[in-house]
């Protein structure tokens, strides 16, 4: 009876007796964010950092997860810098991935897929006329609606694809380069009685990133 066990056991492992480690790590890259459609607008660069973990679930397909501060916003250009307003938005972000992996020698190539939620934590504002007297000042939410019927929504859903390359011959560890890209499904902008020629203020940004994966 003890043996049916072991073989049962041994029938139950073996299709994961292959799969890589869970590997954890940090990451770091640089955000390119647009807000919402506008002649004038021109990318926003931000920072993104945090850490990622990545679960093996079956052979080159695992679940990756990542908890991030991301800098999004928008900037506004017109004629050079003779007007421009740029906002600086930090979102603590989660995203939630499914990932395939093509395994080579030592470069292994990747493209995963999913979703993030994200919450706006603080936020800053630049704004100038003529290049002169540049103002800057703290980004103050609206949490309730004002006279003109506006707040802000600091809740932000969105898809996500990526594609990148992985080094893995480190011994210790992988790094991997990875460009993404994250179109957000909801408005930064709450109307209670919306306008007709409303602009929808959705987040869009493409980021480059290296992480670091280390074995668990």
């Amino acid at each position: 009876m003890m043996n049916k066990i072991k073989v049962f056991i041994l029938l139950l492992i073996m299709p994961f007796s292959g799969l890589a480690q869970i590997t954890v790590g940090p990451k770091v890259g640089v955000n390119l964010a647009t807000q919402f459609k506008s002649d004038y607008s021109v990318p926003k660069t931000g920072l993104v950092y945090g850490g990622a973990i990545n679960i093996p679930i079956v052979s080159s397909i695992s679940v990756h997860g990542e908890l991030l501060v991301s800098q999004k916003g928008y900037k506004e250009v017109y004629k050079g810098d003779t007007i421009f307003d740029e906002l600086t938005a930090s979102y603590l972000e989660i995203p939630v991935l499914a990932k395939y992996t093509f395994d080579n020698v030592n470069f292994d190539f990747y493209g995963m897929g999913g979703v993030c939620w994200s919450y706006w934590t603080k936020g800053s504002y630049k704004s100038s006329i003529d290049g002169d007297n540049i103002i800057y000042e703290d980004y103050k939410f609206q949490t309730d609606y004002d006279l003109d019927g506006y707040k802000d929504n600091r809740n932000d859903f969105g898809l996500v694809v990526e594609a990148g390359v992985a080094y893995d011959n480190l011994g210790s560890g992988i790094i991997t380069l990875g460009i993404r890209y994250t179109h957000g499904l909801l408005q930064t902008n709450n109307h209670q009685n919306p306008p007709a020629d409303l602009v929808l203020k959705k987040n869009k940004v493409l980021s480059i990133s290296l992480t670091y994966f280390m074995f668990l």
